[in-house]
C-alpha cells in the first residue's frame, strides 16, 4: 500500500475533530494514518524521530498560527530535514494575498482558508499524496539507475582487468543495459530518445500511456507532431540552441495528445555524447503535471470567488441601506398620495423598481457566496420574459430574438436566480455563436408529458410531466467532438478573455440538481440547440384576499441607526403606528437613553455602526434589562448567519431594505408575545 501518513497540527481542538471525521471515516479507514499534534513544535521533534528511523513523512498539514511554533516557521523546518514534503497551510488569516501562493505554491507549500470545505480538502491532499508517491517511485528508479551504472562500471574494470574476454565483457554490458532498460521501462515519466535532427527512435510505455500514441505510430517522426500550438517559434529556437551547445535545458511544455487533448509537462532535455565528445543524441524526460496544474487553477478560482463574495457583501451593505430610505419613503409618500393622483402611479413604479432592486443584491449575495438556494413554486414563463427584457438591449442589431411561450401556467421547484443563470449562461453562448455574422436566438418554452408511448424518444429522462426549454441559435454550431466535451469545466472554445469555460458546467449542475436533464444537438454552420427539462409540479391556486391594515400600539420604542435618514423615516412611520418614539444616531448614546428611560418597551437596532455593533448592543441592553426585546436590522444577513445563530435578547431579524408592512407586523408580534409571556408569568 502506498504511503499516506498524514502528520496534523493545530491549536484548535475543534480543527483536529474536523481533520478526523475528513480523514478518519469508516469508509476510509485504512486510507489515511492520522498523525496528530497541537502545536508546531511537537509535530517537528517527532517528524524528525521519525526521519531518522527513515520512516518518511509525504505530507504535514500546518495551521498559521499556533502559540510556540507557527505553521511558516514549523514548515521551513521541516525542510531542512526532509526537502520531499509537501506542506499544506491552513489560515483564516485575510491579508494572505495571491502573490505570496503563487510564491509559496513554487515551494510546493499549499494555501487553505478557514473555513475548509471537507471534500476539497480530502481531494487536494488524496492527489498530492499521490504526487508524492509518484515522485518517490522516480527517486528510486533513479536511485536504481545510478546502481545500475555503478555496477556496470566495477562489472567493466573487473573485465578488463581480470577476465579480458571479448565475449564476457560484452555478456556483462548487456546485462548492465538491460538493467537500465527496465528501470527506464517502468518509469512513470515519459522518456524520448532523438537523433540530432529530432527524430524519434525511442519511447518508454508511460509515453504511450499518456499521450496515446503507440510506439510505431512516432518512430522516425519528428518531435514537433506534438506540438500544440500554445509555443511561439522563439520558445523552441530557444530550447534548440541550449541542446546544441551541449546544455541541459528544462522547461514547461503544453503538448497535444493523439486524441487532441491537451497536457502538460515539466521537461529536461539533456545531449548524449560519444567518446570524442560529439552529441550523438537527445534524451528528453518529462513529468505530466496536468492535474497540478488544474489543482493551482481551481485554487486560485475559489480564491477569487471568496474575494468577490466578500466585495459583493460590503456593497450589498450600503446599497440596502440606499434602498431602505427608497423604499421606505415611497411607502410613506404613498400613504399621502390618493390614488387617482397620477404621482401616485408613478410611485409605485418607484417601490416596485425598489424591490427588484432588493431581489437583485440577494441574486448576486446567493451566485457569490453559494449559499443554500431557496426553492419555491415558479413560473419559468416570468424569468423568460425577464430575461428576454435584459437581453434586448445588449445585444446588437444583427440578432433577432424570438420568444415561443406555449407553457405559462406550468411551475417547477427551484431557485429564481439559478433558472435565471441558466437561461443567460445558454444565451450568452448563443450570441457568441452567432456574433461575428448575425442570426436568429429563439426561446422556446413548452410542457410535455413523459410516458410509456414516448420513452424511447427520451432516454435517461424519468417518467413525468416536465417543463421543456429551448434555447436555439443559428450559430456556428458545433463538431461532435466538442459537443461531447461541452459540460466540461474549464473547457471552452472562446478567446482567453472571453471565457472561463465554466458557464456550461454550471449549467449541467443547476440542472442535474434538479432531477432534470440537458440535450444538446448541433451541427457545424447549422446552428445549436439546447433542449432543457425540468420536472413540473402541481400547485394549488390560492386567490389573494385584501390584506388587512397592521394594528399599531402605544408602546414606547427606541430606535438605534447611524443613518440619520433611516432614523427617520422609521421614526415617522413607527408614530404614524401611534407608538412613542425615541431616536439615536449613536449605539453609545443609545445606551445613555435606554438608563435614562426606564420606560422602553422595545428596541430597533442596526448591526453595522462604529463603536458598537448592533449584537453588542443587545447583550449590553439583556444584562440590564433581560425583558426588553431587541429587532436587530441588517443589510447583509450572511455576516450574522442568522439562520443559525441566536444572540441574547434579540427576538426578531430583519434584512433590509423591508417594507412598512413587514416591520409593521415584527415589531406588533414581538411585542404580543412579550405581552403574552408577563401574562402567563402571572398564572
Amino acid at each position: 500500500m502506498c504511503n499516506r501518513t498524514l502528520f496534523i497540527a493545530d491549536d484548535s481542538r475543534s480543527v483536529l475533530k474536523a481533520y478526523k471525521h475528513i480523514f478518519d471515516k469508516k469508509e476510509t479507514e485504512g486510507y489515511f494514518k492520522l498523525k496528530i499534534f497541537n502545536d508546531g513544535l511537537y509535530l517537528l521533534n517527532y517528524f524528525r524521530s521519525e526521519y531518522e528511523k527513515k520512516n518518511k513523512v509525504p505530507l504535514c498539514i500546518l495551521d498559521m498560527k499556533m502559540p510556540m511554533m507557527d505553521g511558516l516557521t514549523t514548515s521551513s523546518e521541516i525542510r531542512k530535514i526532509d526537502s520531499d514534503v509537501i506542506i499544506i497551510i491552513v489560515t483564516g488569516q485575510e491579508d494572505i494575498t495571491i502573490d505570496d501562493i503563487r510564491e509559496h505554491l513554487k515551494q510546493d507549500i499549499y494555501y487553505i482558508k478557514k473555513p475548509f470545505n471537507d471534500k476539497e480538502l480530502y481531494c487536494l491532499v488524496d492527489s498530492l499524496i499521490k504526487g508524492w508517491n509518484k515522485n518517490q517511485e522516480i527517486k528510486k528508479y533513479k536511485e536504481q539507475l545510478e546502481e545500475v551504472v555503478a555496477d556496470r562500471t566495477a562489472e567493466l574494470i573487473m573485465v578488463n582487468e581480470q577476465l579480458r574476454s571479448k565475449i564476457a565483457e560484452q555478456k556483462l554490458i548487456e546485462q548492465a543495459l538491460s538493467r537500465m532498460a527496465k528501470a527506464i521501462e517502468h518509469s512513470g515519466d515519459i522518456i524520448i530518445i532523438t537523433d540530432i535532427k529530432g527524430n524519434i527512435q525511442y519511447v518508454n510505455p508511460a509515453f504511450t500511456a499518456i499521450t496515446g500514441y503507440k510506439r510505431d505510430e512516432v518512430i522516425d517522426k519528428k518531435t514537433s507532431i506534438f506540438k500544440s500550438g500554445k509555443h511561439d517559434d522563439t520558445f523552441y529556437k530557444h530550447m534548440w540552441h541550449t541542446i546544441t551547445e551541449g546544455k541541459v535545458w528544462t522547461g514547461h511544455f503544453i503538448n497535444r495528445k493523439k486524441d487532441g487533448n491537451i497536457y502538460e509537462v515539466e521537461a529536461s532535455i539533456s545531449p548524449i555524447k560519444d567518446k570524442e565528445g560529439h552529441i550523438t543524441n537527445y534524451v528528453a524526460v518529462k513529468r505530466d503535471v496536468t492535474d497540478k496544474i488544474k489543482l493551482e487553477k481551481q485554487l486560485s478560482q475559489v480564491q477569487k470567488m471568496e474575494a468577490l463574495g466578500t466585495l459583493a457583501g460590503g456593497i450589498a451593505h450600503d446599497f440596502n441601506n440606499i434602498l431602505s430610505g427608497i423604499i421606505g419613503y415611497t411607502e410613506l409618500s404613498l400613504s399621502d398620495m390618493p390614488e387617482k393622483n397620477e404621482v401616485h402611479v408613478f410611485l409605485k413604479q418607484v417601490l416596485k423598481a425598489g424591490l427588484r432592486a432588493r431581489e437583485l443584491v440577494k441574486q448576486i449575495l446567493t451566485f457569490t457566496r453559494q449559499t443554500e438556494q431557496e426553492r419555491k413554486p415558479l413560473e419559468v414563463s416570468l424569468i423568460v420574459e425577464e430575461v428576454i427584457k435584459l437581453l434586448r438591449p445588449s445585444l446588437p442589431s444583427t440578432i433577432e430574438i424570438r420568444k415561443n411561450i406555449q407553457c405559462r401556467s406550468g411551475k417547477i421547484l427551484a431557485d429564481p436566480t439559478q433558472i435565471h443563470q441558466v437561461l443567460m449562461n445558454l444565451c450568452t453562448n448563443a450570441f457568441h455563436a452567432m456574433k461575428e455574422h448575425g442570426g436568429i436566438l429563439e426561446i422556446i418554452l413548452t410542457d410535455i408529458d413523459i410516458n410509456m408511448d414516448n420513452t424511447g424518444l427520451y432516454k435517461d429522462i424519468k417518467k413525468g410531466r416536465y417543463i421543456k426549454l429551448s434555447v436555439c441559435d443559428t450559430g456556428n454550431g458545433m463538431t461532435r467532438e466538442i459537443m461531447e466535451r461541452i459540460f466540461d469545466p474549464y473547457f471552452t472554445t472562446k478567446g482567453q478573455a472571453e471565457g472561463t469555460g465554466l458557464g456550461l458546467s454550471v449549467v449541467h449542475g443547476i440542472v442535474k440538481s434538479y432531477d432534470g436533464e440537458i440535450k444538446v444537438f448541433s451541427e457545424p454552420r447549422k446552428g445549436s440547440t439546447f433542449h432543457i427539462y425540468l420536472p413540473q409540479i402541481e400547485v394549488e391556486t390560492v386567490e389573494e384576499g385584501v390584506l388587512e391594515p397592521v394594528s399599531g400600539g402605544k408602546e414606547k420604542i427606541l430606535i438605534v441607526d447611524d443613518e440619520e435618514d433611516l432614523v427617520k423615516m422609521l421614526q415617522n412611520i413607527l408614530k404614524r403606528q401611534g407608538y412613542d418614539v425615541i431616536v439615536a444616531t449613536d449605539s453609545v448614546e443609545a445606551l445613555r437613553i435606554f438608563r435614562d428611560h426606564p420606560g422602553i418597551d422595545l428596541v430597533i437596532t442596526d448591526q453595522t455602526m462604529p463603536k458598537i455593533t448592533g449584537t453588542q448592543l443587545a447583550q449590553e441592553i439583556h444584562a440590564m434589562s433581560p425583558s426588553i426585546p431587541v429587532i436587530l436590522c441588517t443589510g447583509f444577513a450572511e455576516e450574522l448567519n442568522i439562520d443559525k445563530v441566536s444572540y441574547p435578547g434579540i427576538r426578531k431579524f430583519f434584512v433590509k431594505p423591508f417594507t412598512i408592512r413587514k416591520i409593521a407586523e415584527g415589531i406588533r408580534e414581538v411585542l404580543n408575545d412579550m405581552r403574552d409571556e408577563k401574562i402567563s408569568s402571572f398564572q
